[in-house]
């Protein structure tokens, strides 16, 4: 009896779910790829257009802002001492003020660090602020990292070492949104490489299909709401002329109102305190906020810059 020397024939449908789960991979991988190139490269260039047109007005609108959630929170202070029948002394007053400056003391830091600081002065503020969480996952991430791409144990080819310097520049900078990408992106390409050769079985290969499937659903969301986000959203915007002067009207507007809130809150605060603060005092200025305007943030706006 003579053998059959053919190769054995696949099941059709294990062709089919070989080539979907290709495809699906492939898909992961451009979406990680995009979502990188918006993260690190179009979200820089969006802004800086952005802050070309808008950026004075930004800083303004930020500042008065400020100014007012100030000036009213002092108020609403002094306000319930009156309601409950308090005496407003300067005692009070000095006691209202130290409350509000606190309160805000944490937030104007925050904003000088994020906006203000240099990259080795914004670590040495986290470092002595002692930003553990932060810390944690920088280092989970960058080993994670290490693992896939060192030189020392992988074969490096020139796409595997410009992402090795990507992994270090991040990690250097502390850049743990980077480091995320650079994550998926590997992910994608671990999930691109043909494991599916010894893959045989019709269940094990549907059951793969959906859990790709479900990966590309994450990721398009994933994408999808970050298109959705500023600067993104208005990336066609940022060319036309007519939205360009009705923002620039919108900020000169928010700006006005907010100047305006001041004056009436500082009338009520002066109201409310008798005149006990010398006229022409600021007062909305701390003793560690003397200097805020000239070193104020470069901008508030775009929160993930």
């Amino acid at each position: 009896m003579t053998g059959d020397a053919s190769a054995p024939q696949l099941h059709p449908d294990v062709v089919r779910l070989r080539a979907q789960c290709a495809q699906l991979r492939r898909q992961l991988r451009e979406m990680a790829e995009a979502w990188h190139d918006m993260s690190t490269n179009q979200r820089r260039t969006l802004t800086t257009t952005y802050d070309h047109h808008f950026g004075g007005r930004e800083r303004e609108l930020q500042r008065v802002a400020i100014e007012a959630a100030e000036i009213h929170r002092r108020v609403e202070l002094l306000n319930t001492k009156f309601a409950r029948g308090e005496k407003i002394t300067q005692e009070v007053i000095d006691r209202v003020n130290l409350i509000v400056d606190n309160e805000f003391e944490r937030f104007h830091k925050r904003l000088r660090e994020a906006f203000d600081m240099t990259r080795a002065e914004r670590d040495r503020e986290m470092a002595a602020r002692g930003d553990q969480a932060a810390d944690g996952e920088l280092t989970t991430l960058y080993r994670s990292l290490v693992k896939k791409l060192h030189p020392d144990v992988n074969e490096t080819t020139e796409e595997q070492h410009a992402a090795w310097q990507r992994v270090q520049d991040a990690y250097q900078q502390r850049n743990i949104s980077q480091l995320r990408s650079l994550i998926a992106m590997l992910e994608a390409d671990d999930a691109s490489i043909d494991h599916d050769a010894s893959i045989t079985g019709v269940d094990e290969l549907t059951a793969l299909a959906a859990t790709l499937e479900n990966r590309c659903d994450v990721e398009r969301r994933k994408l999808e709401r970050l298109q959705s986000e500023e600067p993104f959203c208005i990336a066609e915007q940022l060319t036309d002329e007519t939205w360009l002067a009705a923002h620039r009207a919108e900020l000169d507007a928010g700006i006005a109102t907010k100047r305006r809130e001041i004056v009436d809150a500082q009338e009520i605060y002066r109201t409310l305190t008798g005149g006990l603060v010398p006229p022409g005092t600021d007062l909305l200025k701390t003793k560690d906020d003397k200097t805020f305007d000239q070193d104020f943030m470069d901008s508030t706006y775009f929160g993930k810059r």
